[in-house]
């Protein structure tokens, strides 16, 4: 189903690309049905089926959302609770997408939200932990209600539970994508990559491209006639190098050089992605709990 609906968006993917379960990780995921050489494209996705900052402003409801969303701050239990303006405008967006009949509504709408039970969560936390997290949740959920206050007041009635979703999927999933500061403005929730589950190790390539590079990457894959040059501009998905049959894709969701604290805090782990990477250590190595900074 999630194939079919992106080759109406007019996404490729490539054919021997197929979703999953993965026992290790419990949820569902990416893998390779054979052999990929390095360097093959295997996704191309047109830029206006992402959702982001700057696709929201530009979106028909721009004008209403850039004049009433702003980055807001709370404190709870010792801990910063952050939402910038950008990421409050991806997600007044993705909840505005949902609405049907749309492409980009089926597919926001099909995607499943998987992460791990709080029982789990709660095992690797401890109670101190978990209980702040539940805190942190709580006040996540009263800016979202604020959020669904705000856009009413300009004429946007977005259901609160749609609102949540939305934050929900970008919370977790959005990811920053090289080269598109300037189209997107931050992070950007992509269809087809929010599918890819995190990694220790990348195995795949993610980038913005104008639509001339994204023709001449897949000639060499024998898939340019599956990119139109009437989009501007598409993120590119390449193997980072040769995948092997039965490979999960994955992505490293956060970098463990460039955000070394936040990549060993379980509590933004468990607060951002609902799980914990294999290589998570013991939480006696987090950050000052009651100095650390939860930034969504």
């Amino acid at each position: 189903m999630w194939r079919q609906i992106l080759a109406r968006a007019g996404v490729y993917v490539n054919p021997t690309i197929r979703r999953q379960h993965i026992v290790g990780k419990n949820c569902q995921g990416l893998v390779c049905s054979e052999g990929i050489a390095e360097g093959e494209v295997i996704a191309a996705v047109p830029f206006w089926y992402c959702t982001a900052p700057i696709i929201s402003l530009a979106s028909p409801w721009g004008q209403q959302l850039g004049a009433h969303l702003s980055d807001v701050s709370h404190r709870v239990d010792g801990i910063q609770v952050e939402f910038s303006r950008e990421s409050l405008l991806t997600i007044a967006l993705t909840a505005l997408s949902m609405e049907p009949p749309s492409i980009l509504a089926d597919y926001l709408n099909f995607i499943s939200n998987e992460h791990a039970t709080e029982s789990s969560l709660g095992e690797k936390l401890g109670d101190d932990l978990m209980q702040k997290l539940r805190n942190i949740q709580k006040v996540n959920d009263d800016i979202i209600r604020d959020t669904q206050i705000a856009l009413r007041s300009c004429g946007l009635n977005i259901e609160l539970g749609r609102l949540r979703r939305a934050h929900a999927l970008c919370e977790s999933r959005c990811v920053d994508i090289p080269f598109s500061e300037e189209v997107f403005g931050g992070p950007a929730l992509v269809p087809f990559l929010d599918l890819i589950n995190h990694g220790e190790t990348q195995n795949i390539t993610v980038l913005l491209t104008f639509s001339d590079d994204a023709v001449r990457r897949a000639k060499r894959s024998s898939c340019a006639e599956m990119i139109s040059t009437k989009t501007p501009f598409y993120v590119m998905v390449l193997s980072a190098g040769p995948l092997s049959p039965d490979e999960e894709l994955t992505y490293p969701y956060v970098d463990p050089d460039e955000e070394a604290l936040l990549y060993k805090n379980p509590l933004y782990w468990a607060l951002r992605f609902h799980f914990f990477p294999s290589s998570m250590e013991n939480k006696s190595e987090v950050l000052d709990r009651d100095k650390a900074k939860m930034c969504q």
